[in-house]
C-alpha cells in the first residue's frame, strides 16, 4: 500500500467494494477503518456529508478547528493507503491493523491522557 495524498485522489478512481484503510500523516498512523464501499466513505469522511467522521471530530477537538477547517486540514495534510478485500476478512484485517499499528484516532482513551501532561500542545498530536 503506498500513501497518497488526501487531496490528490481522484475519487472516481476509488473502488466501490469492500475495504480497509488507513490515514496518516507524515510517518503516524492516525485512523484505521473498513467500508463495504470505500468511494462513499473516502468522500463522508473529507467532504463533510456525515458528521459522524471520527477524524474529523478528533481534529476539531484537538486542533479547535471548525467543521470546514479540519476538513481542509485533512485534506491537506492526510495520506490515505487502502486495501480491497473480501469481506468476509474486513473485520479481522482492521483488528489486526489496529493492533499493530496502534493508530491515535482510533481510541480516544489512549490519547486523551497524554493532553494533561505538562508541556504536551496538540500539536504533537500531528
Amino acid at each position: 500500500m503506498i500513501p497518497v495524498r488526501i487531496n490528490s485522489i481522484q475519487k472516481k478512481d476509488l473502488p466501490k467494494g469492500p475495504a480497509v484503510y488507513i490515514f496518516s500523516s507524515q510517518d503516524k498512523s492516525l485512523y484505521v477503518g473498513r467500508t463495504d464501499n470505500l468511494r462513499r466513505r473516502f468522500i463522508a469522511h473529507t467532504n463533510g456529508q456525515e458528521d459522524f467522521s471520527t477524524i474529523k471530530k478528533r481534529i476539531m477537538e484537538y486542533r479547535g478547528y471548525s467543521k470546514i477547517e479540519a476538513e481542509n486540514y485533512m485534506k491537506n495534510n492526510f495520506f490515505m493507503k487502502y486495501m480491497t478485500i473480501r469481506s468476509e476478512d474486513i473485520f479481522g484485517m482492521e483488528h489486526f491493523l489496529i493492533a499493530m499499528l496502534k493508530p491515535l484516532f482510533n481510541d480516544g482513551k489512549r490519547f486523551k491522557p497524554k493532553l494533561r501532561k505538562k508541556g504536551f500542545t496538540t500539536a504533537d498530536l500531528f
